[in-house]
């Protein structure tokens, strides 16, 4: 009896440190393939002042003062490995920056971008040496400076938006587009809009019962798209007088499953809610995340090859 596994996962939102894991992940758990599938990209830049006595930044809501270069290199660590980027710089040319947004978002784009050439880079090497396919798409909350980096390699392959063989009796369909967030990300489409656009990429599956879907919007109204309740100001809400979860997964991602059913899906986005539910006989999954924790969740689905693929189990992982 012959099986293809894949390792699936993503939301690493930058994380140094959820990244190396995912270099191993593939190796460690004998896998045919690592789908990092969207939300690749940090959530910031944390600037760090040069001052007479070392250096200064504030992280983590609070001030932290850096006398040597050996603190300086640990903070510059803790920075990059809870997912945002570190910029050290004069006072001066802080304020510089703070005085011109465009300078700022520019220097952002650079330092996300380097991180996300560097990532290839390392998947690259994991290929030539361990075997390893990646495949690595983007989410919502990437920006589309990121495409080409990731359709620029020869080894590792952006499925977004087109039909990829995984195996040959196994396809997968990725699509990084959300349902409208509190937030008004990159990617973004109203639930009408975003099943047009998920139907027009199902279309072009021959076979629906052969292909993987890896949305990242999980369905709504399952177990897989739990999130904190905000209010106006995107605070979590109290459970007094109501519920302080709801489900805001897409309508659109469950409709597409109900009328095209795959041979399995996979989705992120949410990161509270990891785990496995079921549409009709279409079995569905989240990795969930943990990133700023440095924490790798996955899912490992397993497929038996011998003739059609079927999936016969799964292990969600943590580590």
């Amino acid at each position: 009896m012959a099986f293809w596994k894949g390792y699936f996962t993503g939301d690493v939102h930058g994380s140094e440190q959820t990244f190396r894991k995912v270099l191993k992940a593939g190796k460690f758990y004998e896998v045919n393939a690592v789908i990092v599938a969207g939300d690749l990209v940090g959530k910031g830049m944390i600037p760090i002042k040069k001052v007479s006595c070392g250096y200064e930044c504030e992280f983590g809501g609070e001030h932290r003062v850096l006398s040597t270069e050996c603190e300086l290199a640990s903070m510059i660590e803790l920075i990059d490995n809870s997912g945002f980027y570190h910029y050290v710089a004069t006072k001066d040319e802080l304020a510089e920056l703070y005085s011109c947004q465009e300078k700022a978002d520019n220097l952002v784009n650079k330092l996300l971008n380097e991180r996300m050439a560097n990532w290839v880079e390392q998947m690259e090497v994991s290929t030539r040496r361990d075997g390893i396919v990646y495949y690595a798409s983007p989410g919502n909350d990437d920006p589309y400076s990121i495409d080409p980096i990731l359709s620029g390699s020869g080894l590792v392959v952006n499925p977004e938006e087109r039909l990829v063989a995984v195996h040959e009796k196994i396809d997968l369909m990725t699509c990084g587009w959300t349902n409208p967030t509190p937030w008004n990300t990159e990617r973004e489409l109203p639930e009408d809009k975003l099943f047009e656009k998920l139907e027009g990429l199902v279309n072009l599956v021959p076979d629906k019962k052969k292909c993987i879907y890896s949305f990242h919007a999980p369905p709504f109204q399952t177990k897989l798209d739990v999130a904190p309740a905000l209010d106006k100001n995107l605070r979590m809400q109290s459970g007094w007088g109501g519920s302080p979860f709801r489900n805001v997964g897409s309508t659109a991602v469950r409709a597409i499953i109900e009328k095209y059913p795959p041979l399995v899906s996979i989705h992120g986005h949410i990161h509270e809610s990891p785990g496995r539910d079921k549409i009709g006989n279409t079995f569905c999954f989240n990795a969930g995340s943990e990133y700023a924790q440095g924490v790798l969740r996955g899912i490992i689905l397993i497929f038996n090859i011998d003739k059609q693929a079927k999936y016969v189990n799964y292990l969600s992982v943590t580590g």
